[in-house]
């Protein structure tokens, strides 16, 4: 079955099989994918649009909203459970004594390798 295709390069318009997945374009020479091929690919480059957007939905009301945010700046609504949120403070507290004791660790045998006395 034959069919028009638009070149997605050159935005000319040729005939080509509509069985194939793609062919490539008489005018530019550059492969492209056929009509109904073309029609699931805007709905794919949307949805990876949508991945990589900061932001999201509130469940609720549905106002725009960052994907990190506890609450719905719009209606208030809780959009991450407390556990999560005792679990991140925990795991932030945790790492920075960490890092303090590490750091005061070194500091205080750098101290006793010089020989200072306190």
């Amino acid at each position: 079955m034959v069919t028009t295709v638009k070149c997605r390069h050159c935005g000319k318009d040729f005939e080509a099989d509509a069985e194939e997945r793609t062919v490539f374009c008489p005018h530019c020479e550059k492969e492209t994918p056929t009509a109904s091929f073309q029609t699931s690919r805007p709905f794919v480059a949307a949805q990876l649009d949508h991945a990589k957007s900061r932001m999201t939905g509130c469940a609720d009301c549905g106002a725009p909203m960052s994907r990190r945010a506890l609450w719905c700046p719009a209606c208030g609504s809780i959009q991450r459970s407390l556990f999560g949120l005792l679990w991140t403070i925990a795991a932030t507290w945790g790492l920075v004594w960490l890092v303090f004791g590490v750091l005061g660790w070194l500091i205080l045998k750098l101290i006793e390798a010089a020989g200072a006395a306190w």
